[in-house]
């Protein structure tokens, strides 16, 4: 637990930079990744950003995505980067 706790404290001390961050609302495009039965809701990101928010379920993950299901979200993550490399290259 204490490894887990470690990786989520940053969240605690950025509370500001974020918030600043999301009232600028980026132009920016956003993977979202849910993980078992806990879903990521577009509208709420929405509120945040600007750019288009892809959303992706990982089934059979509990609470820590990352060393769950390394593969899984190594998977979603290089799809996502591929897809955002594809529309730079393409110009639009």
């Amino acid at each position: 637990m204490a490894r887990g706790v470690g990786r989520y404290r940053s969240m605690l001390s950025e509370g500001d930079e974020i918030r600043a961050l999301a009232a600028s609302r980026p132009p920016v495009p956003v993977l979202a990744v849910g993980r078992g039965r806990r879903s990521v809701h577009r509208a709420d990101l929405a509120q945040a950003i600007s750019g288009e928010v892809t959303s992706v379920q990982l089934k059979g993950v509990d609470h820590y995505t990352a060393p769950e299901a390394p593969q899984a979200l190594s998977a979603v993550i290089l799809d996502f980067v591929d897809g955002i490399d594809a529309i730079g290259e393409s110009g639009s």
